[in-house]
């Protein structure tokens, strides 16, 4: 994109190459070292660990983007589009043999050469070899072959001022190596044994993705309200800069009504402002950081001074060793300093959970805070590719006169009302005019007869505006797909919301589909649709039946949908064969002249169907979805700190709700894959020991006890029970479904071998999940557990050779005995009989089940025991 009255601008790109070492504190310092000199693409070998962007992209924060776009990966080298530049990034290990390292620089080359010289290319890594034709003293063969290679594939070496950087190299293609510039080793600290290595890349400006969308010249904040006399002034205004005049056709309308709105929000509202270009510090930086980061590179200079003049004049060694031990201190000061800020700053966020759980941290571990769209930050030739893919160009259709003897009805100002109550509620993003659904009711407040006017004449010229059919285009990455395919993006469509309406859009595509829907299909079928997923169903006694009916059914809904214009993606459709008898032939299945392939799974809206109808492999998926998203949320539940447990049933919800996705439809197959049940049980458990803070040693039974919540095989039955209470199909009530429940549970707990402590201080269950107040904790847990800081425990895991109590000498150390008979915490016991009454095992949880102030008192009391 290039600004208006400007040809041939050249953008910089600046970069900055470091071997990290593994070392995280040397990737912590290249973080805040890519704010500070505002670095757009770094090329870093052998890093601590590397978080992948925002739906695989990865964005610079300057005026001109870097659009990286991953091409290929290999085990020793990674190869990036920036901005149509060919980078790779390189890291040859020095543990790996001459012969592994010639693979590597044959694979290397394969890849270079499937590029082509023509193209702009960087190679830069650190390949561990020697050679004095990057200034150093020796050569060795790892050197030679990488030159002889480099040389051969016409690629250019840079080498600049500095020292230290030996093997991390730069090479170019040769006609492009003039556009790199200052090429340069900082000596500057990084807590690795490498050296920093800048340039600056210059290329044409029509290949970035520039910071400057269209957009943001028509965002106006609306959250503060809309003064609806303050709006009508700015429509007079409006009318009086430019004075309204007969409109002809629907593109005058449009484009009138567009200058008198933005004239309107520009007097009545505020812009929102610029979107901020500068890169700000990490999180954890500081001034202690800084000035600790300043004295340990002054402390290195030193060194090396000393070093120097030792080796030219013969200093004294004493001097040097004094001066690396400083070197060491403040280097340990350093890594130090940092892992605490970055603590720090760690809890704070923390503390925001119990304000809003689904804020910032929430949205960070999940990785919801998602960056500009796909498409501000594509190559222009990537975006033109997937657009086309995702929006293929077709001739326009006959022209189509319609005759009509009685005139069309004009709407009515009540008709307008309704819509726009309908349309008020709805808070989605607007399109390329900017107008939200929030300042059309407030221009349809100001100004009440203005849209039953421009729609009325739009109905009487017969004439939609071409402006309202134009929409801005979001591409949402899927889930795990290569980020250079156009399958992989879903298009989201922003039309202007004053032609599109509030639900204009999916009536129209029901009323047209409904064709294909209600198609005549042969006898035994069945079409299910769901908006544009269609599913075809064929049964019979024999193969050959359901072949000759499916095959039917399919030409009947290839001819109703090629009749709307819209074509059938036969490379995506698959099919799955039911069949009772073991040995047993597949049907043959074509689909517009090709063969649709019979797999063993199918999914269908997001439900992995098998041809044993027994959902293995969509629990097997659904098991492992629900383990990465609770590793995510365990961070915002750590056993000491955090969230509260309410925030954490919360958090521990999510967890579940995607465990349960389609749960009416499989629960039953629960009952005969052990397997699979003992998955999900598995991953609930982790869930509800996270919302307890317990220790993973505890019982299922205990755990689901303490988290107040049943085993999920329970709860998807139940979900399939109340399914089918909405549906109408079974005449119980949602009260018996979750009794029946209830009932299940404790059947279990009856029959339990374990978790016994538990089992007997909590009796009764049912009141135990139905209390209204308090809360479980880290200290309360181990109470209630019997898993925790008690010599029996320890030693029952290894970890304390004697199991007595230290204060009571030949008596186990348990929770029994701490809670009741330990005398070193006699005080605290008789202050909690003084709150509850007399202490019984039996007794206690009913006493904290009956106030509010008993349940705090037993808390008190458990922290002060289990410190």
């Amino acid at each position: 994109m290039r600004p208006e009255g400007q040809t041939d601008q050249k953008a910089m790109i600046n970069f900055l190459q470091i071997n990290l070492n593994h070392c995280r504190t040397a990737q912590n310092l290249v973080e805040q070292t890519v704010v500070e000199r505002n670095i757009d693409v770094v090329i870093a070998c052998d890093p601590h660990g590397i978080t992948d962007g925002t739906g695989g992209w990865l964005t610079s924060s300057g005026t001109n983007r870097a659009a990286i776009t991953k091409i290929e990966t290999d085990d020793e080298f990674i190869l990036v589009k920036v901005n149509g530049l060919f980078i790779y990034s390189c890291y040859a290990s020095p543990n790996s043999t001459i012969a592994a390292y010639r693979e590597f620089l044959q694979r290397l080359e394969r890849s270079v050469q499937l590029i082509g010289r023509q193209e702009r290319i960087i190679i830069a890594g650190d390949f561990n070899a020697r050679s004095a034709a990057w200034g150093d003293q020796q050569s060795n063969t790892r050197g030679e072959e990488l030159l002889e290679l480099f040389e051969g594939l016409g690629l250019v070496r840079f080498h600049g001022i500095g020292a230290g950087s030996i093997v991390d190299v730069t090479f170019a293609s040769e006609g492009f190596s003039r556009n790199i510039r200052d090429w340069t080793v900082l000596d500057e600290e990084n807590h690795s044994d490498h050296h920093y290595i800048t340039y600056t890349v210059q290329t044409d400006a029509s290949s970035c993705r520039r910071n400057d969308t269209p957009q943001n010249d028509r965002s106006w904040i609306t959250s503060k309200g809309i003064c609806v006399e303050k709006f009508k002034a700015g429509l007079m205004l409006a009318d009086w800069i430019s004075p309204r005049q007969a409109d002809v056709g629907g593109y005058n309308i449009a484009d009138a009504f567009e200058k008198r709105m933005t004239v309107a929000c520009d007097f009545a509202l505020q812009k929102k402002p610029e979107m901020r270009c500068d890169k700000r510090p990490q999180h954890w930086w500081n001034p202690e950081i800084a000035q600790l980061r300043s004295s340990f590179t002054a402390a290195r200079r030193a060194l090396k001074r000393a070093a120097s003049r030792r080796t030219r004049n013969g200093g004294e060694t004493a001097a040097t060793e004094h001066l690396l031990e400083n070197l060491k201190s403040r280097k340990k000061a350093l890594r130090t300093e940092i892992a605490k800020s970055k603590e720090r700053a760690w809890k704070e966020l923390l503390e925001t959970v119990e304000k809003d759980v689904w804020g910032k941290p929430y949205k960070l571990v999940l990785r919801k805070l998602q960056g500009p769209p796909a498409t501000a930050n594509m190559e222009p030739t990537m975006l033109k590719e997937i657009v086309a893919t995702l929006f293929p160009t077709k001739p326009p259709p006959s022209q189509i006169e319609y005759s009509c003897d009685t005139p069309i009805p004009l709407l009515t100002q009540d008709e307008v009302c309704e819509a726009f109550k309908r349309m008020a509620p709805r808070r989605k993003a607007p399109g390329p005019d900017g107008l939200t659904n929030c300042i059309l009711a407030a221009a349809h407040r100001a100004e009440p007869t203005l849209f039953r006017g421009m729609f009325n004449e739009c109905l009487r010229v017969g004439d939609f505006p071409m402006k309202w059919k134009k929409s801005r285009i979001v591409l949402l990455r899927k889930v795990q797909k290569p980020a250079n395919e156009p399958s992989s993006y879903r298009p989201l469509c922003l039309l202007n919301d004053v032609g599109k309406g509030p639900v204009v859009g999916p009536t129209l595509w029901n009323v047209a589909y409904d064709r294909v829907l209600r198609a005549r299909c042969p006898e035994s079928t069945k079409i299910i649709g769901f908006a544009d997923d269609t599913l075809v169903m064929a049964w019979g006694k024999t193969t050959e039946d359901v072949e000759k009916r499916v095959n039917e059914a399919l030409e009947v809904v290839a001819e109703e949908i090629s009749t709307l214009r819209l074509s059938l993606a036969t490379e995506k459709s698959e099919a799955v064969f039911f069949k009772r008898q073991y040995k047993k032939r597949k049907p043959t299945i074509r689909l517009n002249g090709a063969d649709v392939p019979i797999t063993k799974t199918m999914k269908y809206l997001g439900l992995t169907i098998d041809e044993n109808l027994l959902f293995r492999e969509h629990m097997q998926e659904a098991a492992l979805k629900t383990q990465l998203v609770l590793t995510s949320l365990k961070r915002l539940m750590p056993n000491i700190g955090g969230p509260t447990e309410p925030r954490r049933r919360l958090l521990v919800s999510v967890v579940q709700s995607v465990m349960l996705y389609g749960a009416p439809i499989w629960a039953t197959s629960l009952e005969y894959s052990k397997a699979s049940r003992g998955e999900l049980l598995k991953v609930q458990r982790q869930a509800a020991l996270r919302s307890i803070c317990g220790y993973r040693t505890i019982s299922y039974d205990a755990t689901y006890i303490l988290a107040s919540t049943s085993p999920i095989d329970l709860i998807a039955m139940e979900r399939r029970k109340l399914f089918q209470i909405r549906r109408g199909l079974t005449r119980k009530t949602v009260q018996e479904a979750r009794d029946d429940t209830m009932v299940k549970w404790l059947q279990r707990i009856e029959d339990a071998k374990k978790g016994e402590w538990t089992r007997t201080l909590i009796r009764d269950v049912r009141g135990w999940v139905t209390r209204r107040h308090g809360s479980m904790d880290f200290h309360l847990t181990q109470v209630l557990s019997g898993h925790g800081c008690f010599s029996y425990y320890t030693h029952g895991i290894g970890k304390k050779a004697d199991p007595t109590c230290r204060h009571c000498p030949s008596t186990p150390d348990d929770a029994h005995h701490t809670l009741v008979e330990c005398r070193a915490w006699t005080t605290e016991r008789e202050e909690l009989e003084a709150e509850i009454g007399q202490l019984d095992v039996g007794t206690l949880i009913g006493k904290m089940l009956s106030n509010t102030q008993a349940w705090e008192a037993v808390s008190v009391y458990a922290k002060r025991t289990m410190r």
